[in-house]
């Protein structure tokens, strides 16, 4: 999927939540606007290497989810 497509849906999805702070505990970075949530569940995901960026012949980056990330998406 586009990578600029993704905080958009995960901004809709924090959006339709209930309105919490998440606290990252590693950095104590917080989060309580939809988008600050998104963007940072983002760089968390690529950080703990569940997601990896790949860049498209036309210059567009790629998330690509990880095979082992997709195996525990599949049993869950």
């Amino acid at each position: 999927m586009e990578k600029e497509i993704i905080p958009g849906k995960l901004e809709k999805y924090f959006e339709d939540s209930p309105a919490e702070e998440m606290v990252f505990d590693e950095e104590k970075e917080t989060a309580d606007d939809p988008r600050a949530k998104a963007n940072i569940v983002l760089k968390t995901l690529k950080d703990c290497g569940w997601i990896e960026y790949e860049i498209d012949n036309d210059y567009t980056v790629i998330v690509n989810l990880l095979d082992h990330a997709a195996l525990m998406n599949a049993e869950g």
